[in-house]
C-alpha cells in the first residue's frame, strides 16, 4: 500500500521509520512512470539519504529502485555509496584480505544479484516453480494469460479486478512476469510491428495497458519495482503513456511533495488544529466521524450487518438501529473522584475532562478499521501482577529507534510496562495509563542513552521532539497512554498524554480519501477542500496510491 498526498498528514507524521516509508511510496511511485519523473524520485531519495538520521535503517526498502538506478546510471544522493558500504561489509566479513580498486566491480555485482533474486522469487509467486518452467518465452507467455484468465469471474474485467488479497498479489507478480517475457521477446525480434510477438499473445504496450487499471492492487508497484526486465521499459515512460497522465500537472505535484517532505524533515512535526481543541470538542469530534463517516459505515455494515450496527459498536442509534453517537452520559466531579479513591491515584486532569464528558467510549473510526472502545469509570481497572504477559513486556515509546537503542544497551534490564491502569480493551487490543513514576523511568533511560551513546544522540533527539514537541516537555512528562495489539499484528504506540491520544484518533476519524473514476486519473481534478473535523468518501487503502493524487491535489486544512 502506498500513501495519498495529504501535506497535513505528511507534516504531522511523527516517526522518521514511517515518514521514510511515505517517501519511498511517493519515489517509487514516481519511478515507475520513468522519464522526468525518474528525477523526481532520485530528489526523493536524496532527501532521505541526507535529512533523515534513520537512514541506514530504511536502507532495505529503498533497495528495488537499485536497479533503475545502475541501469540509468544517475543514482540519487547518497544511495551508490550505501551500496559500496554494504559490498565492504559484506567483503569484510567473507574475506578480511580484500584488496582496494574492487568497489565498483562489487556494486554491479551487488545489483546483479538483487536483480536475479527478484526474477526467481517472481516465477515462483507467478506459479513457474519448476526450474524448466522459468524460460521466457512464447509458451510461457500463453501460460501467463491463461493465468490471468483463471482468476476472472462472470461478468468481471481479469485484468483489473481484485485489489487486496492474496488473489491480487499473484495477480500482481504473474502481470510482471507476463511483461518481462513480452519485454524478452521483443529483443529478441519476435514482435510482428504493434501486434507483437507470436499469434493471440500480448504486447508490452498491451500489458502495461493491463498493468495500469490495476496499478495500486496488492503489490503491483512492488513487483514493478523488483524487476531489471520491466524497468527497460519503464524508465522511458511506458507506464506514464499508459496511464494517460498530464505531465504539467504531475510535475508540479512532484515539487509539493518534495517541498512538503522538505518542511517535514527540516522544521520537524506541525502539529494540527486539533490541537486547539478542548478535550470535550475532541470526543464529540470523534463521535461525529464514527457515525457519519461513509467508510466507517461501510465498515461497520461488513462486520456487524445494519442490524447489530449500534450494538457493536457500543453506541446510540437513532431509533432505527443507525450508529448516531458513540458517547456516554458524564461522570460528576464526585463520581470522578470517588473513582480516584477506589484507584488510589490522582488522575490526570485530560482523562478527568474526558470523563467529565463522557463515561467512557464506543468504538471510534481509525481510518481503515475501528479502535477499541474506552471503558467507563466503574470498569477502568490496575493491571495485575499476575498479568506477566503485559507486565513483562518491554515498554517502547519510540517504535522508530528502540529496537537500535536496544542493541546496542549495555545489557541492563530495559523498563517493562508493569502495572498501569487499563482504560480500554477489545479482544487483542489494550488502551493503557502509564503512571508518573513508570513514565519518569522511561524519560531517564532514553536520556541517558542520549548522553552515552554518541551514535543514537541524534536518532533520540528527532524522536523526542517529534513525539513529545521539545526536549524540555519530554522531561517533563507525567502520564502517558500506550497501545497494544496482541497476536500476529503485534504493535505498540505511546503518546505523551492522555490529550494527544484523543487528537491521534480525532485525527485518524477523518475520513479524507476520495474515489476517483479511470477518467478522473488522467485529468487531474482538483475537489473542493474537506475539513478536518469532517467525513468525506473514502479511497479503499489498496487503492490509496499516489495516483490517488495523479488524479487531484487534495488540500488538507485545519479543522474551523
Amino acid at each position: 500500500m502506498y500513501p495519498s498526498f495529504h501535506p497535513s498528514q505528511i507534516l504531522r507524521t511523527t516517526g522518521h521509520y514511517e515518514l521514510g516509508h511515505t517517501l519511498y511510496g511517493f519515489a517509487a511511485e514516481f519511478a515507475v512512470l520513468g522519464g522526468a519523473y525518474l528525477d523526481t524520485a532520485r530528489e526523493l531519495i536524496s532527501l532521505a539519504s541526507t535529512q533523515t538520521p534513520l537512514r541506514r535503517v530504511n536502507t532495505p526498502v529503498f533497495k528495488p529502485l537499485w536497479l533503475v538506478w545502475d541501469l540509468t546510471g544517475t543514482w540519487p544522493e547518497g544511495e551508490e555509496a550505501l551500496v559500496h558500504l554494504e559490498q565492504e561489509q559484506e567483503q569484510s566479513a567473507a574475506d578480511p584480505g580484500d584488496q582496494e580498486g574492487k568497489g565498483h566491480k562489487r556494486k554491479r555485482d551487488a545489483v546483479a544479484e538483487l536483480a536475479e533474486q527478484y526474477e526467481m522469487s517472481r516465477w515462483e509467486a507467478a506459479g513457474f516453480e519448476k526450474k524448466g518452467e522459468q524460460v521466457y518465452d512464447e509458451t510461457r507467455l500463453r501460460g501467463c494469460v491463461e493465468k490471468l484468465r483463471g482468476f476472472a469471474g462472470e461478468g468481471s474485467e481479469w485484468a483489473a479486478d481484485a485489489t487486496t488479497g492474496g488473489m491480487a498479489m499473484s495477480k500482481s507478480s504473474i502481470l510482471v512476469k507476463a511483461l518481462e517475457i513480452a519485454v524478452v521477446l521483443r529483443g529478441q525480434g519476435q514482435e510482428q510491428g504493434d501486434s507483437h510477438a507470436g499469434e493471440g499473445l500480448p504486447a508490452v504496450d498491451e500489458i502495461l495497458g493491463w498493468i495500469a487499471e490495476r496499478l495500486h492492487a496488492s503489490q503491483m508497484i512492488v513487483y514493478l519495482t523488483q524487476s531489471a526486465k520491466a524497468w527497460e521499459v519503464l524508465k522511458d515512460g511506458a507506464l506514464a503513456k499508459a496511464i494517460g497522465v498530464k505531465d504539467e500537472k504531475v510535475q508540479e505535484l512532484g515539487v509539493r511533495v518534495l517541498e512538503t517532505l522538505r518542511t517535514r524533515y527540516e522544521k520537524g512535526v506541525q502539529r494540527s488544529g486539533m490541537w486547539d481543541k478542548s478535550v470535550a470538542e475532541l470526543v464529540q469530534i470523534i463521535s461525529h466521524n464514527t457515525a457519519n463517516n461513509e467508510a466507517a459505515k461501510s465498515y461497520r455494515y461488513e462486520m456487524y450487518g445494519v442490524e447489530e450496527e449500534e450494538e457493536k459498536s457500543g453506541g446510540k442509534g437513532d431509533g432505527g438501529k443507525h450508529l448516531t453517537t458513540i458517547l456516554k452520559d458524564p461522570l460528576s466531579r464526585n463520581d470522578i473522584a470517588a473513582l480516584e479513591k477506589r484507584l488510589d491515584i490522582s488522575l490526570p486532569d485530560d482523562y478527568k475532562d474526558f470523563l467529565a464528558a463522557t463515561d467512557g467510549m464506543g468504538a471510534s473510526w481509525g481510518g481503515i478499521i475501528v479502535d477499541p472502545p474506552l471503558f467507563a469509570g466503574s470498569e477502568v481497572r490496575w493491571i495485575t501482577e499476575e498479568e506477566e504477559y503485559f507486565t513483562d513486556l518491554a515498554a517502547d515509546l519510540f517504535p522508530d529507534i528502540f529496537h537500535s537503542i536496544r542493541d546496542i544497551y549495555d545489557g541492563e534490564e530495559w523498563p517493562t510496562v508493569g502495572m498501569p491502569l487499563e482504560i480500554g480493551s477489545y479482544d487483542i487490543f489494550e488502551v493503557w495509563l502509564l503512571t508518573p513514576p513508570k513514565v519518569k523511568e522511561l524519560v531517564a533511560i532514553y536520556l541517558d542513552q542520549r548522553e552515552r551513546v554518541s551514535e543514537i544522540k541524534a536518532l533520540i533527539k528527532n524522536a523526542i521532539t517529534a513525539w513529545a514537541g521539545s526536549l524540555g516537555e519530554f522531561e517533563n512528562l507525567e502520564w502517558c497512554v500506550m497501545t497494544w495489539v496482541s497476536g500476529g499484528v503485534v504493535d505498540m504506540q505511546a503518546y505523551p498524554s492522555f490529550k494527544a491520544f484523543l487528537v491521534n484518533k480525532a485525527e485518524a476519524s477523518v475520513d479524507d480519501y476520495r474515489r476517483e473514476t479511470p477518467e478522473q486519473m488522467s485529468t487531474l481534478q482538483t475537489p473542493e477542500p474537506t475539513p478536518l473535523a469532517m467525513p468525506s468518501p473514502r479511497l479503499p487503502p489498496s487503492r490509496s496510491g499516489l495516483f490517488s493524487f495523479l488524479a487531484k491535489k487534495i488540500e488538507f486544512p485545519e479543522a474551523q
